[in-house]
């Protein structure tokens, strides 16, 4: 049976320390790791929507802490401490406010929760990650991020080497807080704003797709890539040439316009150049080049979170044929920049 803890008394407490929960109840101390949080919810009652009658419920390991709205250590608590580095649900907050029934408003639960339900659309989960301090004092970051067609990344594949120390030297962090900030302060801001970098790839993602594309066939071109030796990527019956034998009879013909699309090639995919166009020519050039096998046969491999940039690195199921540990850098207006492949 689950263990309740309520924070009721105005000598009782409930704080966040780095990733240690401290609740106070009755004069004894409770310790939580961050890491065993399951859930958080608000509960309304059906007497209104007072102070009073709402109750903020934490399910950590076996136990429940709950604390009134009232209780001078909730709105810290929420909207400074633990809202800061769990992704909690702030509209949920703001609807649990108005409720006058009684109700319970989830405002996070952990992704591997048994019996938890996906609401995001058609059943996927949303995007996003969570940087959080250790017990040792370093950063462990978890989640996932998708970058389009060069695959999703999860978890122990999003990468952060610096430490707290590096990080407070990152021109990011030097122009929107102050030098005393604090550690928690600190993560707070990264996880603004790595996820809002996030939020931007999704919404642009069809110019990183083709723009991306864009640098593969580049590279293709350069060095002849003979994709039709493998059976998967070439269509046989679009090939427009008579010599199959001579891979520079598909890539002579359309190399001027290939490199009409040069341009595109650093500019920034934010929204602001219109690249919409890239991929449909791309596909026109290379008829016979199975675009969407080679798409499903991309291996992420890992993603960097720099200052002002994210990095990756991914190669192919094709024995590295086309992608081979290829890595490059989005920056703040998406531009695919630093290119290397092979």
């Amino acid at each position: 049976m689950a263990n309740e803890i309520y924070i009721t008394a105005y000598e009782d407490s409930l704080s966040l320390d780095g990733s240690v929960i401290s609740a106070v109840s009755d004069s004894k101390e409770y310790l939580f790791d961050l890491e065993d949080v399951l859930k958080i919810v608000i509960l309304t009652t059906d007497a209104g929507p007072f102070d009073e009658d709402m109750w903020l419920k934490i399910y950590v390991g076996d136990d429940v802490i709950f604390i009134p709205s009232g209780h001078r250590c909730y709105e810290a608590f929420l909207f400074d401490q633990i809202g800061n580095v769990l992704p909690i649900d702030y509209k949920n907050i703001i609807e649990a406010s108005a409720c006058t029934v009684y109700k319970e408003f989830v405002l996070y639960e952990r992704e591997d929760q048994e019996g938890s339900e996906d609401h995001t659309e058609e059943g996927k989960c949303k995007n996003g990650i969570k940087i959080i301090k250790d017990k040792e004092g370093g950063i462990k970051v978890s989640g996932s991020i998708d970058l389009g067609y060069i695959g999703t990344f999860r978890d122990s594949q999003i990468e952060l080497d610096d430490t707290l120390e590096d990080i407070r030297e990152w021109d990011i962090v030097t122009e929107h807080l102050d030098e005393e900030c604090s550690d928690d302060e600190l993560i707070a801001f990264l996880n603004r704003y790595f996820n809002d970098f996030v939020e931007k790839i999704e919404r642009n993602i069809d110019n990183i797709n083709g723009t991306f594309l864009l640098h593969v066939l580049t590279d293709m071109d350069v060095n002849e890539i003979n994709f039709m030796e493998v059976d998967d990527l070439f269509i046989e019956e679009n090939l427009l040439y008579e010599n199959e034998e001579d891979i520079a009879e598909i890539y002579n013909p359309v190399r001027q316009g290939l490199n009409t699309l040069s341009a595109y090639l650093e500019t920034p995919n934010d929204g602001s150049i219109p690249k919409g166009h890239i991929e449909s020519v791309l596909r026109s050039f290379y008829p016979m080049f199975d675009f969407d096998c080679f798409i499903a046969n991309i291996i992420p491999e890992y993603i960097g979170l720099g200052d002002g940039e994210i990095s990756f690195q991914c190669s192919d199921n094709f024995d590295c044929l086309i992608l081979c540990g290829a890595y490059a850098v989005l920056d703040e207006e998406l531009s695919i920049s630093d290119w290397h492949n092979y």
